[in-house]
């Protein structure tokens, strides 16, 4: 299968030959990425952390305000012609870090703010993932599709009681749902093909994860649109692929745990998602598309960034307290501990996805094209 113009004829015969031969590609363009969460009453027994309105008053008491100069700033704001955005409030908030006792950017030093010891899921048994480290803990999870044990996802347990990060696969967090209406149109799709002898049977497989040079195509009514072609970007940064197992409909790879996952995702966002020891569960669905699972060790710096880039609009309108977001993803990192301090510097992570049959269009050595579907 000839695949990017990047790969020199020699080394492409040499793939070619050490790989077995398969018959059948199908091509998906991701029409979701997002955190997989469950989120499930009682998951949260010291209850879900406030929402901003509450959560910016709380910092105020951080910083050593009274409850009587805090309803004074309260009122003040309510009088006020511009509101909430630029109150008194908003602004100390903005500015609630603090450098040799004069304030500065809490988005841009997050570790200068008080940390309000948000809320994390404790005490639950249940989380999508996978076992990355091969070990079955005592706080672990356990996956409510697979059943598997040990599942590691502390990206989910530190986000998870963060109002905007609750949810579901059929009820999204806010934070992903917002994001993904908002900049879809703005970002490269993503391409996902499968090759097999027979994609409907039990073997081996590959999958190959490529980034789109067109963004993703949409019907009138706003639903991502089937079969349209996607040309696959020829630059190596977004293209990996895997070597895979079917069994039972569902595929996963077959060496899980031993590679990286490396996309170029949202500049405006996420700007790459980036993982260490990846899994992946993905089967195809009734109506012909795909859903899946992928995860892995993130670093947890890429996430905080991610939500603190949009500083206070995404503070007050979706993501919560960000320098909250902070403590708790430093706090429940559990991998790649850094030699200087010993701190966790990634964080294991399950993300889902789903998809609609594409055709995914390649550039070979000859500079044809050639299409899969």
């Amino acid at each position: 299968m000839l695949r990017r113009s990047a790969i020199s004829t020699a080394a492409l015969v040499s793939l070619l030959a050490a790989a077995p031969a398969m018959a059948e590609s199908k091509s998906f363009v991701v029409t979701w990425f997002g955190q997989a969460m469950d989120s499930k009453d009682g998951d949260c027994p010291d209850g879900v952390n406030p929402r901003w309105a509450e959560q910016r008053l709380r910092n105020l008491r951080d910083l050593g305000l009274n409850e009587k100069q805090i309803a004074d700033l309260v009122a003040e704001e309510l009088l006020g012609e511009e509101g909430m955005e630029a109150s008194k409030i908003a602004d100390m908030n903005v500015n609630r870090g603090r450098i040799n006792g004069k304030p500065v950017n809490a988005y841009t030093y997050p570790s200068t703010v008080v940390d309000p010891k948000l809320h994390a899921i404790r005490d639950w048994k249940w989380a999508f993932g996978f076992n990355l480290d091969g070990k079955i803990g005592a706080s672990d999870f356990e996956d409510p599709e697979t059943h598997e044990k040990g599942v590691d996802n502390e990206f989910g347990r530190a986000m998870g009681c963060m109002p905007n990060f609750r949810g579901s696969l059929k009820e999204p967090p806010l934070e992903y749902a917002w994001v993904w209406a908002w900049k879809r149109e703005g970002r490269s799709a993503w391409v996902i093909t499968i090759t097999a002898n027979d994609i409907t049977k039990d073997g081996d497989a590959r999958v190959t994860f490529d980034r789109a040079i067109e963004r993703l195509r949409f019907n009138a009514d706003s639903t991502p649109r089937r079969d349209m072609p996607y040309r696959v970007d020829p630059s190596p940064r977004s293209h990996f692929e895997y070597a895979a197992k079917i069994k039972d409909g569902m595929l996963t790879l077959a060496n899980a745990g031993t590679q990286d996952f490396n996309m170029i995702y949202n500049p405006e966002f996420i700007p790459v998602i980036r993982m260490t020891k990846v899994h992946m569960r993905m089967k195809i669905t009734p109506d012909g598309g795909i859903e899946g699972m992928i995860g892995g060790y993130q670093r947890w710096d890429d996430l905080y960034i991610s939500y603190a880039s949009g500083g206070k609009a995404n503070e007050d309108g979706n993501a919560g307290d960000l320098p909250g977001i902070y403590y708790l993803l430093k706090k429940y990192a559990d991998h790649d501990p850094s030699p200087a301090n010993g701190q966790n510097m990634a964080i294991s992570a399950t993300w889902n996805f789903t998809g609609v049959p594409a055709f995914a269009v390649i550039e070979d050595p000859s500079g044809e094209l050639s299409e899969h579907h």
